[in-house]
């Protein structure tokens, strides 16, 4: 259920700090630009956290407009809706994590690790 609906520059105070560069480069996915066309979008904000960023100059009545980027408002997660670059985020991921892993490492190490290398 979406609790609130931010329109144009007010958005930029929703973003978290760590999913600002993500955002960025789903915009630029897009072929949009994070700052001239931040105008035209909304933030729909759910009850559970849940954001999504719509481009809405192709609102119609049913559809929201185009999905830009899908994030949790603490910072949590995030959704590319171009499997490409998230895919690759998890193959570079996979490669940190196996050289991370070739020497002996504690279980403080190992979440010290995913907490600065994992991203979702």
């Amino acid at each position: 259920m979406i609790k609130k609906t931010i329109i144009g520059e007010e958005i930029k105070k929703y973003i978290p700090a760590n999913r600002l560069e993500d955002v960025t480069l789903s915009f630029q996915d897009h072929k949009l630009d994070f700052e001239k066309d931040l105008h035209f979008c909304d933030l729909q904000i759910s009850n559970r956290g849940t954001c999504w960023l719509h481009d809405t100059r192709n609102k119609r009545f049913n559809f929201n407009g185009t999905l830009i980027a899908t994030f949790q408002i603490d910072g949590s997660s995030f959704f590319f809706t171009n499997s490409k670059r998230g895919d690759q985020r998890m193959k570079d991921y996979k490669d940190k994590r196996r050289e991370f892993f070739k020497a002996k490492r504690t279980a403080s190490e190992f979440a010290k690790f995913e907490k600065e290398h994992f991203r979702s």
